[in-house]
């Protein structure tokens, strides 16, 4: 068998020349920053085995045991505090420790029209009775009662007594009043009741129950208590047809022309300075001119 022919070269052609290789191009280098770049794989969390899940359950198991703990002191907690509460409410409110005892009831500012012994008698209404169960203002209001009461203050003194302060009434005179004597104060309130003039109260000689006799009387009865003590002792007897003729009489038989009610110190001052004077009559119803007669 023939081999193929080779084709025949021209003349004028030069013989081929191999084509050289392309150049290799150069091995890059990694570039630092693009690898900073690139994410790292997230760590896969480990399994959990049978030793972790254990650990879990006992945890779990502990934070319930300590709730109920917690709840159980709550419990208990209040348990008790109720029980502190109902046994001082026992003591304060029922028990007979803390009951009023008579020895314990302390009386002041009592008088001979107010007697010590009436507002005992009022008070014993308590004796027995716990202290903080007392209605203080309902034995305050019994005692008010009392002609000669002005007012009163009843407190509770623990832990078995009771403090009852009386603020009395002043008596400043006498006035007859059918066949007895009414003690009067300042204020015209009948404080009592006598068969005889009390020593050393000023008898007033104004009518009760007479048409314009009160206006009168009240300003007798408001003279003689501004009266300074040293000079009340000296009057026994007062009197006025109207409010502005008030009369007194000293004990040693002098009159007083006192006038009105008004300026009672300065007409107080006034007769201290005349009576060492010895007048039979001293007209005080103008003090910054009085005048003195026998």
């Amino acid at each position: 068998m023939r081999a193929p022919a080779q084709p025949r070269r021209r003349a004028s052609e030069p013989p081929s020349r191999p084509t050289p290789a392309p150049p290799r191009a150069a091995p890059r280098r990694p570039d630092p920053r693009r690898r900073s770049k690139q994410r790292e794989p997230a760590p896969t969390a480990p399994a959990a085995g049978p030793s972790a899940i254990g650990q879990l359950a006992d945890r779990l198991r502990e934070r319930r045991a300590a709730v109920r703990r917690l709840r159980w002191r709550m419990v208990t907690a209040i348990a008790l505090s109720v029980l502190v509460v109902a046994a001082l409410a026992w003591v304060v409110l029922a028990s007979p420790l803390l009951v009023v005892r008579a020895a314990d009831v302390e009386v002041t500012g009592t008088t001979t029209l107010v007697p010590e012994a009436e507002v005992l008698e009022l008070a014993a209404g308590t004796h027995g009775e716990p202290v903080a169960r007392v209605d203080t203002g309902a034995l305050a209001e019994e005692i008010r009662a009392l002609a000669a009461v002005r007012d009163v203050q009843v407190r509770r003194a623990w832990p078995n007594g009771l403090s009852i302060a009386i603020d009395g009434r002043v008596p400043v005179a006498t006035v007859a009043d059918g066949d007895e004597y009414a003690v009067l104060d300042a204020e015209a309130v009948t404080v009592a009741r006598r068969a005889e003039p009390i020593e050393g109260l000023a008898q007033v000689t104004v009518p009760l129950g007479e048409g314009g006799a009160a206006a009168a009387l009240e300003a007798v009865l408001t003279v003689l208590a501004a009266l300074p003590d040293d000079l009340g002792e000296q009057v026994i007897s007062a009197g006025a047809q109207t409010p502005y003729q008030v009369r007194l009489t000293l004990a040693d038989g002098a009159e007083v022309v006192w006038g009105s009610a008004g300026e009672n110190e300065l007409k107080s001052e006034v007769l201290r300075t005349l009576l060492p004077t010895g007048a039979g009559v001293y007209d005080l119803s103008a003090p910054r001119a009085p005048v003195t007669s026998d």
